[in-house]
């Protein structure tokens, strides 16, 4: 028997398939290239900057812009959910409050405005600082809001009612971030001042003002269990 024949033809064979297969591979590449190529390119979510971005869950974000609007964008079916146009000038900062299914924005217009999922139209406006508005942030029950601006201002405001439950004003204390903590006692607070500031929120106070640091501290957050509290800085 011709052993040398067989296997010669067997190994031609494995050959010739494996030939098939890398052209299939690579038809298959190109199809789908081609498909790539031929889909319409996505419009952006915003016509100018985005200046901020805030989780809502696991499949949506809220943004706002340089084009004074902001998006509810879903980004796993890649659609705008819905879009609000309020705002007569930049839209800084944008949160959203859970318990109370409410989107918050504050913009260089000097207003914080509130708006309801199911709604093209502001639910209410908040008026009581003088410079562009660059924090906000809920308390856990989301029934009192903090802002800060650079007016020099952080103000407490009554959610359901709209109305300022306390100001503070501190010199220099250009408001760049601040946050809740997770228990709802204090509030902390990093301005251009490069100061980083708590407030006890039962009494509405500042208490305490950490070392000054070397640059300008621009956001902060606050640990899940309320022990750290980190800052950034430029």
């Amino acid at each position: 028997m011709n052993f040398g024949h067989l296997f010669g033809k067997k190994s031609k064979s494995k050959s010739s398939k494996h030939s098939n297969e890398n052209e299939r591979h690579e038809t298959n590449a190109r199809s789908s290239m081609q498909t790539r190529e031929k889909a319409a390119p996505r419009e952006p979510i915003h016509s100018d900057g985005v200046l901020n971005v805030c989780v809502v869950d696991t499949s949506t974000v809220l943004s706002g812009g340089q084009d004074k609007t902001l998006v509810l964008y879903d980004f796993i079916n890649r659609r705008v959910v819905r879009r609000w146009v309020g705002h007569e000038h930049d839209v800084v900062k944008v949160l959203y409050g859970r318990v109370v299914n409410l989107v918050v924005s504050a913009s260089r217009d000097r207003t914080i405005q509130f708006w309801n999922t199911n709604s093209d139209l502001p639910v209410q406006k908040l008026l009581g600082h003088e410079l562009v508005v660059t924090a906000i942030d809920f308390n856990p029950q989301n029934s009192v809001l903090v802002s800060g601006s650079r007016d020099n201002k952080v103000i407490f405001w009554d959610v359901k009612t709209a109305q300022i439950l306390k100001t503070i004003m501190i010199g220099r204390n250009l408001s760049t971030d601040a946050k809740w903590s997770h228990d709802g006692t204090f509030v902390a607070q990093t301005g251009e001042d490069k100061e980083t500031k708590m407030y006890d929120t039962r009494t509405m106070t500042q208490v305490v003002s950490f070392p000054k640091k070397q640059y300008i501290q621009t956001s902060c957050d606050i640990s899940n269990d309320d022990r750290y509290l980190v800052s950034s800085l430029n």
